[in-house]
């Protein structure tokens, strides 16, 4: 397994995926529009995953971009189904920053169109362009202050080819951080 930084992981697992935040027991949040932005910062500046060691589990689930070259398709149909688990530390400054970065990503060009934390349920649903591309992310899961379970799909244009992708992502705090 590999060691990185927590904060890189959550960004880098989907740009929506929950990472771990939450408390024994959260506020409920739904918006829709404009409102979802807003609601997913202060969200996220409200709840706080438990800082420690964190097993962080990425499996993609489906795979598709039109276009792709045979060989290169082949090799990520081979990758579907295969589990990735990642060691992550996070520490009581990354938990405590308050930034809202755990459910609004850092690249520019995206918006939630709908953000909802019920009960330890998740889902939000995101846009991001760049240039004629555009990609809608749906996700969905539970949370807790020290596990997620996250489904991340995202359908869209990639180099002006279709694609589609189903990731899930999971983690788990599993002590103190060595």
């Amino acid at each position: 397994s590999m060691k990185i930084k927590f904060r890189g992981l959550v960004l880098c697992a989907a740009a929506v995926t929950l990472a771990g935040c939450g408390e024994d027991k959260p506020a409920n949040v739904v918006a829709t529009g404009e409102a979802a932005n807003a609601a997913a910062k202060a969200t996220s500046q409200s709840f706080r995953p438990v800082p420690g060691h964190w097993d962080v589990t990425m499996t993609m689930k489906e795979y598709d971009v039109g276009g792709m070259p045979e060989g290169i398709k082949e090799a990520f149909q081979k990758q579907i189904g295969q589990a990735t688990t990642i060691d992550a530390c996070l520490t009581p400054e990354e938990a405590a920053r308050d930034d809202g970065k755990f459910f609004v990503p850092e690249k520019k060009g995206c918006d939630f169109q709908k953000f909802s934390m019920i009960d330890g349920q998740f889902s939000a649903e995101m846009v991001c362009t760049s240039g004629s591309e555009k990609l809608n992310v749906k996700t969905s899961g539970t949370y807790s202050a020290e596990s997620y379970d996250m489904t991340v799909n995202t359908q869209g244009e990639m180099n002006r080819q279709p694609m589609k992708m189903v990731m899930h992502v999971a983690g788990k705090r599993d002590g103190e951080c060595t």
